[in-house]
């Protein structure tokens, strides 16, 4: 993905790096809850579609991540976002 080899890895499973965003809280207004609900189901859509998922994290405060999966036919696809953490 053309990060230098020094670059810290951290791997997760689908579940934990969403967690933040799919559970809903008691502050949770009708926009938040509904925001945590479009990750839910870009979640679900995920485990439904691909197998094998993992979530890699790489680096620090702006993070990019990759989320790999196998399809059905045995491709490897792959999402990739940017989180900040400050």
């Amino acid at each position: 993905m053309g990060h230098p080899e020094t670059t810290p890895v951290e791997t997760l499973d689908l579940e934990t790096f969403f967690a933040p965003a799919t559970q809903p809280q008691d502050w949770h207004g009708d926009e938040e809850r509904a925001i945590a609900h479009r990750f839910q189901d870009l979640v679900h859509l995920l485990q439904t579609h691909l197998k094998a998922i993992q979530v890699y994290r790489l680096g620090s405060i702006e993070i990019p991540v990759y989320i790999v999966g196998q399809d059905e036919a045995g491709d490897w696809i792959i999402v990739s976002t940017t989180v900040v953490e400050t």
